[in-house]
C-alpha cells in the first residue's frame, strides 16, 4: 500500500515518531522515510505516542502540583498569591513589550510596499489534495491483517508539497 506524505495521519506518524524518538532518546526516523508496516504505523500513532503523552502530562502535572503546593504549606497563601502575580504581572508586561515591538516592525516593513502597485489578475498558487486511501481505510485494512495475522508493508510516496 502507498500513501501520500501530504496526508495528515501520515504526518501524524510521523509527529508520533518524533516523539517516541525523543522519549527513547534515539533518531530512529530516517529509517522509515521509504516505509514501513502497517502494525508499526497504527501502533506508533495510536499506542506509544499517547502513552509518552499521558506520561509526560503525569510527570509535568506531579512537578507543577509540586511546586506549587510546597510553597503554599511553608509561606501560607496570601504570601504566595502576592509572589505569583508579581511574578505574573512583569511577565505580562514583557510580554506586551515584545507584542508590540513585533507589530511595530511589522508595521514599519509594510509601509514601502503600501505605495508600490500591487499586481491584480493573479491567481493563487494552490497545491494539489493528498491522494490515496483515507485513514479509516488504513486502519481497516490494520484490523484486517490483524485478523489474518499478517502486517502489509506501506510505502510513502516522494511527492513533495508544491510551494503555495
Amino acid at each position: 500500500m502507498e500513501l501520500d506524505k501530504r496526508q495528515w495521519y501520515v504526518r501524524w506518524f510521523f509527529w508520533s515518531l518524533m516523539v517516541w524518538d525523543e522519549f527513547k532518546e534515539t533518531d530512529s526516523s530516517w529509517r522509515y522515510e521509504n516505509g514501513t508496516n502497517l502494525c508499526h504505523f497504527i501502533r506508533v500513532m495510536l499506542v506509544w505516542c499517547p502513552l509518552v503523552l499521558l506520561l509526560n502530562a503525569a510527570v509535568y502535572g506531579s512537578g507543577i502540583a509540586a511546586l506549587t503546593a510546597l510553597p503554599i504549606y511553608l509561606y501560607g497563601g496570601v504570601g504566595y498569591a502576592w509572589v505569583v502575580g508579581i511574578i505574573a504581572f512583569v511577565v505580562a508586561l514583557i510580554l506586551a513589550i515584545k507584542f508590540a515591538l513585533r507589530r511595530l516592525r511589522e508595521w514599519e516593513r509594510r509601509q514601502p510596499a503600501m505605495h508600490k502597485s500591487e499586481k491584480k489578475n493573479e491567481t493563487p498558487k494552490v497545491a494539489p489534495a493528498p491522494t490515496g486511501p483515507g485513514f479509516f481505510e488504513v486502519l481497516w485494512k490494520y484490523i484486517v491483517g490483524l485478523k489474518k495475522k499478517v502486517c502489509p508493508t506501506i510505502t510513502f510516496n516522494r511527492q513533495t508539497q508544491e510551494a503555495v
